[in-house]
């Protein structure tokens, strides 16, 4: 049965739900998360590319090697930067992030559609991203030709994750007959998924997957023979990985809170939000720990020279102030020492002397190679003479 052209286009325009008892519709100004929402992603997709960028130049024109988590990483981002943040950007043209009542149904409309696009668009990206962090982490921290756990639990994580991301994308592209369904609530006929428990089961498998391989490497990280200052040296190139665990868990939150309530512009704007930040983390975990060899090289190059230079001089300079750093690394007046993570690689984090007996490496004397010694006689943590950023 087709709505009269009249009393369509009085629907269309009017407000997209009810508003709740002591408020007022406001379709002429009303307040939205529009521009935050365009800040939010403007900053990580300024970080995430930055990243990316001197993953890339590192790799190609410093180590000159690209392996395939490079390639993944790069598919990753072309589909986050192209794609899903072109959708964000429209998302907020359209004052995206108002309460239902104060957006015209015509207006909700689009920004539904707008919203179920960019969720593809997340899946699609997501997938090679959390690929390339976790076959990252196996070529850091298992041994050429060893399976163990870690080996295992890593590639567990990648064929789940894939199946499972697959399955959602899919469910996205044809759970609903007609596709219209998705996002036009006046569509008659047909029929569509429960796509509020799908927000619900996808996000809780997001948050669990993102905290399993934050996990992942610092069990074998407190493994190593190394000291604590090392450990948590090494440790903390990781660990910014708990900010997106965080989006993660936020973001499932307000897909329980979508699931119970009516407002679902502002509620869902919330949600999509926190895929802001857990993109923009997840490609700085996987960048991150190339950047000290990319720092290395820079600060060799005539520019970084003159930079030292000048940092050298601006230091000497406040050396009676109450935050200088002396030579012993302490920092600040009270003597207290802070672990100072600068221009570190892997090989420089778990060597030691070659005379200290408990160290986690050594180099063959003959071939000049990193031997490398595990912490118990019947366990291996890392065998592949590879450089940290390969």
């Amino acid at each position: 049965m087709s709505i009269p052209p009249a009393k369509l286009e009085a629907i269309l325009n009017g407000p997209a739900a009810h508003p709740p008892p002591g408020e007022e519709s406001n379709l002429l100004n009303p307040p939205s998360l529009a521009a935050s929402g365009i800040a939010t992603a403007a900053i990580f997709l300024t970080l995430a590319t930055a990243g990316v960028v001197v993953r890339m130049y590192t790799k190609w024109k410093i180590v000159r090697k690209m392996v395939l988590e490079d390639w993944l990483l790069i598919v990753a981002w072309v589909i986050y930067a192209g794609g899903f943040n072109t959708m964000v950007f429209m998302m907020g043209h359209e004052k995206i992030g108002e309460h239902q009542w104060n957006v015209r149904l015509k207006d909700f409309i689009y920004q539904q559609k707008l919203l179920y696009i960019a969720t593809i668009l997340y899946g699609c990206s997501v997938i090679p991203l959390k690929i390339a962090i976790i076959l990252q982490e196996i070529r850091v921290f298992v041994p050429y030709g060893i399976r163990d756990f870690t080996f295992w639990a890593g590639h567990i994580l990648i064929w789940v994750n894939t199946a499972f991301y697959v399955a959602c994308t899919f469910v996205e592209l044809f759970g609903c007959s007609p596709r219209q369904k998705f996002w036009d609530p006046l569509i008659q006929g047909g029929y569509c998924v429960d796509t509020l428990t799908i927000h619900i089961v996808s996000s809780s498998f997001n948050a669990a997957s993102d905290i399993l391989i934050l996990i992942l490497p610092q069990r074998v990280i407190w493994t190593l023979n190394l000291t604590k200052k090392r450990k948590w040296g090494l440790s903390a190139v990781f660990l910014i990985g708990i900010f997106a665990c965080l989006s993660a868990v936020l973001r499932l939150y307000y897909s329980v809170k979508l699931s119970k309530t009516e407002d679902i512009s502002y509620v869902g704007s919330m949600m999509g939000a926190m895929s802001l930040p857990e993109l923009g983390f997840g490609f700085l975990v996987a960048c991150l720990p190339v950047t000290p060899k990319f720092v290395k090289f820079a600060m060799n190059t005539r520019l970084g020279t003159t930079l030292r230079s000048l940092l050298r001089s601006s230091g000497s300079r406040s050396e009676t102030g109450s935050g200088a750093v002396n030579e012993n690394g302490t920092i600040g007046s009270n003597g207290k020492k802070f672990a100072q993570v600068t221009d570190i690689e892997f090989h420089q984090l778990v060597r030691t002397d070659k005379s200290n007996t408990s160290m986690a490496s050594y180099e063959d004397e003959s071939t000049g190679k990193p031997m490398w010694v595990p912490k118990k006689p019947e366990t291996v943590h890392r065998g592949k003479d590879e450089e940290w950023a390969r």
